[in-house]
């Protein structure tokens, strides 16, 4: 059995289709996560491009430099740590939408794999039959003699315990039983003690193909969608072994070997307050506004928007 990699987890705020910054931020936490000991470090879901990118994707000034992004992210693995990011990738098929939802794994300089996401939520807030075209397949890089399986987000969320009847007629997590590690790239929404839902969902993978399992979020406000980051590493009996904070970016290194950490996922209050300051502190400053204006009726509806509006920019500024 190979020695356990130390894995850093860049659970970062991606502006939608502002590539430079959201790559600054990668390549940030990717040296942050290097400091720190980490042989392998890990993003979220599409986080060069962010989640979810919509039209953007027919834009081709976007993909061009998302491209060109992949190229500086690969060479910083020259002489750092291994580096699994998500982005969009042509897709190979003949026919259907032009673009797949991937991961590649760059080792020492090099591309060693690519995966596409193989299930493709369109339902809720996800339309992503739209844009992209379905994986076939597993895939599994070899990172300093540790065999690591690679998921996207919806892949692990594939059986009847989400919705109460299954969405789709495959499983891309019974593949893996054998490897040493499992990673999920996510772009996973919030909803009140999702963090917790998450946290079992992936319990329950890691001991059933009898491995640790890196979750990697998104964090941040996205008009209309809170992700809240909530990033950990299990061990392969489930057991907690770090953890990222619920709504704010964060660089998690934690190793598989490690000793078992209790969670630090607030209370259900504390959850809201934290989402919804954090959902207006992101969509003044992604679109440019810099005050609120709160009409104050005397109803607690208003007050309570005052002071999380007050809490999330500055009482100055509302």
């Amino acid at each position: 059995m190979p020695l356990p990699l130390t894995v850093g987890v860049v659970q970062h705020d991606p502006t939608v289709g502002d590539v430079s910054a959201n790559v600054a931020r990668i390549l940030e936490g990717h040296s942050e996560a290097a400091d720190a000991g980490a042989d392998l470090v890990v993003t979220p879901e599409l986080a060069i491009v962010g989640y979810p990118p919509r039209d953007l994707l027919h834009r081709q000034e976007v993909l061009d430099a998302e491209r060109a992004a992949l190229d500086d992210l690969r060479r910083v693995t020259e002489n750092g740590p291994a580096l699994i990011v998500g982005h969009t990738a042509p897709s190979s098929r003949g026919s259907g939408p032009p673009l797949t939802n991937s991961a590649t794994a760059f080792v020492d300089g090099e591309a060693a794999a690519r995966y596409d996401k193989r299930l493709l939520p369109t339902y809720d807030v996800f339309d992503e039959r739209r844009y992209f075209s379905r994986g076939n397949k597993p895939k599994a890089v070899l990172v300093d003699g540790t065999t690591v399986g690679i998921t996207i987000c919806e892949d692990a969320w594939y059986d009847h315990e989400v919705t109460g009847q299954p969405r789709h007629g495959v499983d891309p997590i019974t593949p893996y039983e054998g490897v040493d590690l499992l990673v999920n790239l996510s772009a996973s929404p919030y909803r009140v003690n999702k963090p917790v839902s998450r946290e079992t969902r992936f319990t329950n993978h890691a001991k059933r193909i009898d491995a640790p399992v890196v979750f990697a979020n998104q964090v941040g406000g996205n008009d209309d969608i809170l992700f809240d980051g909530t990033s950990f590493v299990l061990s392969a009996s489930g057991s907690l072994l770090a953890s990222a904070p619920v709504g704010s970016p964060h660089v998690l290194v934690g190793s598989p070997g490690g000793e078992p950490v209790p969670s630090t996922v607030p209370s259900e209050t504390t959850q809201l307050r934290r989402m919804l300051e954090l959902g207006i502190r992101d969509y003044l400053h992604k679109t440019g506004f810099e005050e609120v204006v709160v009409g104050l009726s005397g109803g607690i509806d208003s007050s309570v928007t005052a002071v999380l509006a007050a809490e999330a920019i500055g009482p100055d500024r509302v």
